[in-house]
């Protein structure tokens, strides 16, 4: 097959740091538009190596995308300020008030700098435009209606109280359940009303830290469902039965004790185990994959250890069960965290976590 003539990487945007880099890189996957971070594990060094213009992240995009990429762009950058000079012929901007700062590191107007110590508290607004966006690409293209992107992925310490806060709600009381449980199980509907409700708080409390968080719902995988999220959770729900055959054909001693839940008996009893694990997969997969790999991806600054540890959360719910399910349910979170990565979707994973729990009750 022959390459389109325009395939060449060229640069879209040089951020001031790599979580606006990796914002402006999930606007675009969101929008269809394949990108690269350039200069990314530069970031893991700075300190080590002089930093600024040259070492700054830099996106990068197909040149046959680059026009529909300046336009997810002008939509990326929040306004404030006014429009750039067009006669600079192409020199870099400061992104606090625009002005043209050559091959500088450090603004002569306003002081700002692309230095991360000078920065790293509370960058300055970036400067909008009427014409062109403020690219640092060498190319320009004309653009149309701007697209509404939302601020840049919380960072720093806020950032990490907010993953303990959700972690208090929604993985904490999981593991005091732990301790204590009932040596025979509950009826049927006492089970469903407490961990009906206990997934109902949860989800609220996460729903409302990314809502005061400002950032868009998308960047979380809380889109419009969708008719392909069902065709989309069957598959999962086969990710989840390849894994256990996988984990069952590793040798590891099975969980010798009974099924500690209680299994349904009556047709009220099917309903409510609907309902249930419905609740539970949402909440589940809400906290897990949704915010969690989100977040920590992030702070992380790496998709592998995001999942990783959030396969490691998600396995401590059934540690208590033994060495068997620990193992499968960590497998599984890898499985589940990567399919996360593939769609960015809640929905399929929820619908694949309720479909597999269904199954994991009826044959305990």
């Amino acid at each position: 097959m022959t390459e389109e003539p325009n395939d060449d990487l060229v640069e879209l945007y040089r951020a001031r740091g790599l979580p606006e880099a990796q914002a402006l890189f999930f606007r675009l996957e969101e929008a269809g538009i394949a990108a690269r971070i350039d200069n990314e594990l530069l970031q893991g060094v700075i300190g080590e190596i002089p930093a600024g213009w040259n070492t700054a992240p830099r996106v990068l995009v197909a040149g046959r995308h680059l026009a529909a990429a300046q336009e997810v762009l002008r939509g990326f950058l929040p306004p404030a300020g006014g429009p750039l000079s067009g006669d600079d012929g192409g020199d870099l901007h400061c992104l606090a008030c625009a002005a043209p700062m050559g091959t500088a590191d450090t603004c002569l107007v306003c002081g700002w700098s692309y230095e991360p110590e000078a920065n790293s508290e509370s960058p300055p607004p970036i400067a909008p435009s009427d014409g062109p966006p403020p690219t640092h690409s060498r190319s320009s293209a004309e653009s149309t209606a701007p697209v509404d992107t939302g601020p840049a992925p919380m960072v720093g310490r806020v950032a990490w109280l907010e993953v303990v806060a959700v972690l208090a709600v929604g993985v904490l009381p999981h593991l005091f359940g732990i301790i204590w449980r009932p040596s025979s199980p509950v009826p049927y509907w006492v089970d469903t009303v407490q961990l009906t409700g206990s997934c109902i708080c949860t989800v609220i409390v996460v729903l409302y830290l990314i809502y005061r968080s400002g950032e868009p719902w998308e960047r979380f995988g809380l889109v419009r469902p969708s008719g392909w999220d069902i065709p989309l959770g069957f598959g999962i729900l086969v990710i989840a039965e390849l894994v256990w055959l996988v984990t069952l054909r590793m040798g590891l001693p099975d969980n010798p004790t009974p099924y500690p839940f209680p299994v349904p008996r009556s047709q009220a009893d099917y309903a409510m185990m609907v309902i249930k694990l419905g609740a539970y997969a949402f909440a589940v997969e809400l906290v897990i994959r949704a915010y969690l790999i989100t977040r920590l991806e992030v702070l992380l600054r790496s998709r592998g250890k995001a999942v990783l540890l959030s396969a490691v959360v998600f396995a401590s719910y059934q540690a208590y069960l033994g060495l068997y399910d620990a193992i499968f349910i960590f497998c599984l979170g890898v499985a589940f965290g990567l399919a996360y990565l593939g769609v960015r979707r809640v929905w399929p994973l929820a619908i694949g976590q309720m479909l597999f729990g269904i199954h994991a009750e009826l044959s305990p």
